[in-house]
């Protein structure tokens, strides 16, 4: 046996053995869905006949998540609704998208375990496991036929603990009542006067509760956002992150679109055909007089009924010029010349050019009090050619 013989013996050799343990790899491991969260029961499992469920209460269907945070024991006996409730109650509307998309079932899955595991997290405990009720709301008042069935989910808090190590940190609300509602069923109005909307339909969402607390978390994205924000009022509280905190509140934590490129939109859509004939800085001296009292362009936005939007985590732009430092470092001593970023985006989504222009900016190494003069007169990017592709 010559010598390319052997060699090409053990190349055989070597080719069966890697694809033997590749293949007892691959089927030795465990299924991607298996999870170590408990599931909800199934329907079949329950013993009650559908005549005997309550009117007012349906499964979750749409909304079911078999990766369950609650297990179907923790749940605790629902109160009776005649009986009025003096304890701190929040009412927590969370703006959903309502679609047969997947992408959105998914969000709202997602969105819905999240919201549970930071009650669970809190010591909450839900009043039913696995279930929603529904509730009417009228979301126009200048609409009789405005009105739609919301669901809802209530939760409790466990037994308050008297010692004094953990009296200090008790959270201040007794109950959470968790409403789902969909931005597509608001009208524009509703919209824009998000929190006084609901806040007058609060003896319905909050039924069988006193002293309840509003709080809103939305929009989904910047689009809506700039449509909650085309018209600012002025701010009827303290702003946001104030101490004590005031309620209601509109809680931000999905738009990333930032406070400067908002206002740019909403005040393109509210004089479309005023905005293309403007010059440049009539638009930039009509934004900063708007804004001025409240810290200029980058400050809060506000709703036109004047409830602030407190946003929770960064922008678009603040992301950008982290992205742009990440690149630059890793690309400075390459050699290559001049640096080419693609950047891909969406032109029919006011985020789409928002977050594509906001990356331009950044590149161009614009200073976050600067960013509304340079997103209206433009700016060359320093060190980088960046190529758009809508």
């Amino acid at each position: 046996m010559n010598t390319k013989t052997i060699a090409d013996l053990a190349s055989w050799i070597a080719t069966v053995a890697a694809f033997f343990f590749a293949f007892i790899g691959i089927f030795s491991q465990p299924p991607v869905l298996e999870s170590s969260r408990p599931k909800l029961p199934v329907h079949e499992e329950k013993n009650e006949k559908p005549s005997q469920q309550p009117s007012d209460t349906r499964l979750a269907q749409s909304w079911d998540d078999p990766l369950a945070v609650f297990r179907p024991s923790d749940h605790l006996q629902a109160l009776n609704d005649e009986q009025k409730y003096t304890s701190p109650t929040l009412l927590l509307v969370v703006l959903t998208r309502m679609s047969d998309y997947q992408i959105d079932s998914e969000t709202r899955l997602r969105n819905r375990y999240a919201i549970q595991s930071a009650l669970r997290d809190l010591e909450y405990i839900p009043e039913t496991s696995g279930e929603l009720q529904q509730v009417s709301l009228q979301l126009d008042a200048h609409n009789k036929d405005s009105g739609v069935q919301v669901p809802v989910e209530t939760f409790r808090r466990r037994v308050v603990r008297y010692d004094e190590e953990n009296q200090a940190c008790e959270k201040p609300f007794c109950f959470v009542r968790v409403v789902w509602l969909p931005e597509r069923l608001l009208s524009k109005n509703s919209l824009q006067e998000i929190c006084l909307t609901l806040s007058a339909n609060k003896d319905k969402l909050g039924h069988g509760y006193q002293q309840v607390d509003l709080c809103v978390l939305g929009p989904t994205d910047s689009d809506t956002l700039a449509r909650i924000c085309q018209t600012e009022g002025e701010p009827v509280h303290p702003m946001p992150f104030a101490d004590p905190v005031c309620y209601p509140r509109l809680l931000n934590f999905q738009a990333t679109a930032s406070a400067a490129m908002v206002r740019i939109f909403g005040l393109q859509e509210r004089q479309p055909d005023a905005f293309y004939g403007l010059p440049r800085q009539t638009i930039i001296s009509a934004i900063n007089e708007a804004t001025q009292s409240r810290g200029g362009a980058n400050a809060c936005l506000i709703t036109s009924d004047g409830t602030p939007v407190e946003r929770v985590g960064a922008d678009d732009f603040e992301l950008c010029r982290l992205l742009i430092d990440e690149v630059d470092r890793r690309t400075r001593t390459t050699g290559l010349g001049k640096r080419r970023i693609l950047v891909i985006a969406e032109w029919d989504s006011f985020y789409g050019r928002a977050a594509a222009l906001a990356f331009r900016l950044a590149a161009a190494r614009v200073k976050p009090n600067h960013l509304l003069e340079a997103a209206i007169n433009g700016q060359k990017t320093k060190g980088f050619e960046i190529d758009s592709f809508y």
